[in-house]
């Protein structure tokens, strides 16, 4: 290097960067390189402060978990199919971890105000509780009585949803 050239700013960084580069030359040395190497390479600091799970994901999570500690559900079917609604649900598709409690509000609003989704989601509970105890389903018929052993009626469903919503964010409007 020529007396010129010992000063330029370039160069004194490159002096300074020598001894981070020779420990990183160490501990390289004895590391296999593959597939996974160069992605860890690659992606370098990509996720310094962020979380390995996806937004939608860890936000389904967050209201799984509103709906283990808060759903009156002691048969525990209801929840599973509240969650699985939940995952396919397409309102749900840009939901993130700061929206999940106030886009789990919405989705239960949006089941009570409308007859036919409550219906189906009775009906649905009916059918996981059947699998789940190896027991006949008691499905509601129209213009029947419900049967009175029948752990998931529209109201008793009803019921548990508008007591989630009084938990999560006071009296149903």
């Amino acid at each position: 290097m020529s007396e010129k050239n010992k000063n330029h700013p370039a160069d004194q960084s490159a002096q300074a960067d020598q001894p981070g580069q020779d420990l990183e030359k160490q501990i390289l040395q004895g590391r296999h390189f593959g597939l996974a190497e160069a992605i860890g390479r690659a992606a370098g600091g990509s996720l310094k402060g962020a979380s390995p799970i996806p937004d939608r994901r860890q936000a389904l999570l967050d209201m799984g978990a509103l709906l283990e500690s808060r759903l009156v559900d002691p048969e525990g079917s209801l929840r599973a199919v509240v969650e699985r609604e939940l995952a396919q649900s397409p309102d749900l598709r840009d939901t993130r971890p700061d929206t999940a409690t106030a886009d789990l509000i919405r989705w239960v609003r949006a089941v009570l105000e409308t007859p036919w989704r409550l219906e189906e989601l009775v009906r649905q509970a009916d059918a996981r509780w059947g699998r789940d105890y190896t027991e006949k389903p008691h499905f509601n018929r129209p213009g029947s009585r419900p049967d009175p052993d029948d752990p998931y009626t529209p109201d008793s469903v009803r019921e548990a949803l508008r007591d989630l919503l009084r938990q999560l964010d006071g009296p149903p409007r």
